[in-house]
C-alpha cells in the first residue's frame, strides 16, 4: 500500500510466517523485535531504509543476540521483488542482495544467507571425514515430544553428521554426536540456538549404568 512497515515478533502478516518457517528449516534461531515502546524510541523505518544501522544495533542489545540481521524488501514498478541484507556476525559485516518474482523466495534469502554464513564460520568441515564424537546429557526431557525436539535440533546443527540416543531417563537423555567439524565449532553453533541451554557438569548421572565423563557436555531443554 505504499507504506514502509517493520516486521515484529507479534506481526500477523505473511512476512513473519515466512521468516520463521525458513529459520526452522535451516536450524537458525530467529528472534524478531518486539517493536514495543522501547524499540520504537530507538529505531524507525527510516533508519533501516536509509542504512543507518547504529540505532538498530543499539536496540538489539536488549535481546542479547550473537548476530544481528537487518533486511529490507520492496517491489519495483515492474512487479519484481528485491531484498537487501546486512548480517552483523561478531566482528564481521556481510551484505547480499537478491531479486525475483516470488516475494517469499526473495524474503527467505535473508535466512539462507545467514545460515550459510554461520555454517562457514562455526562448522568448518574436516575434509568430509568424521572429526570426532561429542557426548551430551540433556535435562528437562520427559516425553517423546521433548526427545524429538532435541534430536531434530541437534541433527540440524552444522557439523553434526549423526545423532545417536544412547540412554533415556525419566527426565533426561544422553546422546552421542558424530561430527564432521571441530568440537569447539559445533559447541559454539549449538550455543547460537535457544533450544538448549548450557549447564555445569552434573554431580552424578541421571540414572542407568552409563557414567558421565569429563568430556560430556551438559544442557537443559528450553521450554
Amino acid at each position: 500500500g505504499g507504506r514502509r512497515l517493520l516486521v515484529s515478533a507479534t506481526d500477523a502478516g505473511l512476512a513473519r510466517q515466512l521468516l520463521e518457517a525458513r529459520a526452522r528449516e535451516r536450524g537458525v534461531p530467529l528472534r524478531l523485535p518486539l517493536l514495543d515502546l522501547q524499540d520504537q524510541s530507538v529505531v524507525s523505518t527510516a533508519d533501516i531504509w536509509g542504512g543507518f544501522h547504529d540505532s538498530v544495533l543499539k536496540a538489539s542489545e536488549r535481546y542479547q543476540s550473537q548476530a544481528v540481521l537487518i533486511g529490507r524488501l520492496y517491489r519495483d514498478r515492474f512487479q519484481s521483488w528485491h531484498s537487501q541484507w546486512t548480517l552483523y556476525l561478531g566482528s564481521e559485516v556481510l551484505r547480499w542482495n537478491i531479486s525475483g518474482k516470488d516475494p517469499a523466495q526473495v524474503l527467505q534469502a535473508g535466512i539462507d544467507g545467514s545460515a550459510d554464513a554461520m555454517s562457514q564460520r562455526f562448522a568448518q568441515a574436516v575434509s568430509g571425514e568424521e572429526a570426532g564424537i561429542l557426548s551430551l546429557q540433556i535435562d528437562g526431557v520427559s516425553d517423546i515430544m521433548g526427545m524429538t525436539r532435541v534430536v531434530d535440533y541437534l541433527a540440524s546443527v552444522s557439523g553434526v553428521s549423526q545423532v545417536q540416543v544412547s540412554e533415556v531417563g525419566p527426565t533426561a537423555l544422553r546422546c552421542r554426536l558424530k561430527l564432521t567439524a571441530e568440537t569447539d565449532n559445533v559447541i559454539r553453533t549449538i550455543a547460537l540456538g535457544d533450544t538448549l541451554a548450557a549447564l555445569p557438569q552434573p554431580l552424578m548421572p541421571a540414572g542407568g549404568a552409563e557414567t558421565l565423563t569429563d568430556t560430556t557436555r551438559h544442557y537443559r531443554l528450553q521450554q
